[in-house]
């Protein structure tokens, strides 16, 4: 036979599919070419917008799962509305003042002595609670062994 050697013509590539590794080695390879300072900018408004308009279709765009950082939070009503939550800020202008915190220190000091003495109480019970907890247990069992001594011996026929 004359001619050519047969053989595909072109680039062919395996149709089968990549493994977890082959995946993850492509994307550390996209992403290593990704500068830390075009990594961690923020998105400008052209690119939240994109992000914005490629949201999962299925997904209700005033749900919890649809936002993003900063955007408002909406709560679905009974009628089919939706209320948006507002974040109040509260900023405190002054401080407590000398008497105040002195008054609340006053007011700690006797918190945590009384729970010091709550606690050392609890100790003391649990403590008693234990002993005679022993103490039946020593008892039930020279009452058993005098029992026993004495079944022992009634067997025998002597008396105890």
């Amino acid at each position: 036979m004359r001619g050519a050697p047969y053989a595909p013509a072109g680039v062919t590539t395996s149709s089968a599919p990549l493994t977890r590794a082959q995946m993850d080695s492509i994307q550390k390879a996209l992403i290593a070419g990704i500068s830390m300072e075009e990594w961690h900018r923020p998105l400008t408004p052209q690119e939240l917008a994109d992000v914005r308009s490629r949201r999962e279709p299925g997904l209700d765009p005033h749900g919890r799962a649809a936002r993003l950082p900063g955007e408002p939070v909406y709560a679905p009503l009974m009628n089919g509305g939706y209320a948006v939550g507002v974040p109040l800020i509260s900023i405190p202008v002054f401080g407590k003042s000398r008497a105040q915190r002195r008054a609340d220190s006053i007011i700690d000091a006797d918190y945590l002595a009384r729970l010091a003495r709550l606690q050392e109480r609890l100790a003391q019970q649990r403590a008693i609670a234990k002993a005679d907890s022993s103490r039946r247990d020593s008892l039930f069992r020279v009452a058993k062994a005098d029992s026993a001594r004495r079944d022992s011996l009634l067997r025998v026929g002597r008396r105890p």
